[in-house]
């Protein structure tokens, strides 16, 4: 008896997802859709609005390049003391 109980709701959980994306699988993906190419576009404009890589100089742009890549090997003499 103690296994029928969650055999039984793991089948209906399948049976109802089943039913509700037969019935709402074109909206879904519309609004899955939508929400994404809103969310793509505001990226953008929130990505490109900050800076570009011409606003920085070229001292500021090679010691953000040094920390980013400081532990990664000999680059520029950064290899990481042991």
């Amino acid at each position: 008896m103690t296994a029928v109980i969650p055999l039984l709701c793991f089948v209906l959980g399948i049976v109802s997802t089943w039913l509700f994306l037969m019935t709402y699988d074109n909206k879904l993906f519309q609004v899955f859709g939508h929400a994404y190419s809103v969310g793509k576009a505001d990226g953008y404009q929130l990505g490109f609005a900050d800076k570009k890589l011409s606003d920085f100089s070229f001292s500021q742009s090679e010691a953000h390049c040094m920390f980013l890549y400081a532990d990664k090997g000999k680059l520029f003499g950064t290899q990481r003391k042991k």
